[in-house]
């Protein structure tokens, strides 16, 4: 994994989506992140504005992690994801009901 010591959970999925999204495997890694991601998350964030009651952390999580299974197997990707993703979401730190949340 590619998490430091200091990073929050969030921080090192972030980190490490990315990261994975920019691997010359991925058929969309020239724009997968940019064109992609950061702007869901930004209209996640504009939407959470206005229902400020929600997991802001869940919410982020939700939208880096959506296409993990399409990133590490684009052929596979709802099998890669269910998988994969829980043990993913732990090695980054958050706990297990959370990881059951952003699977869900």
């Amino acid at each position: 994994m590619r998490q430091t010591r200091e990073a929050d959970p969030l921080t090192a999925l972030r980190d490490d989506i990315a990261l994975l999204c920019h691997h010359e495997s991925f058929p969309h890694s020239e724009w997968f992140v940019t064109y992609h991601l950061e702007i869901a998350e930004k209209i996640a964030l504009e939407l959470w504005d206005l229902y400020p009651a929600a997991d802001k952390q869940l919410v982020v999580a939700i939208v880096w992690f959506h296409d993990y299974g399409k990133i590490v197997d684009f052929i596979h990707e709802h099998e890669a994801t269910q998988e994969k993703g829980f043990a993913q979401l732990t090695k980054f730190g958050f706990d297990s009901v959370f990881a059951m949340k952003v699977l869900s």
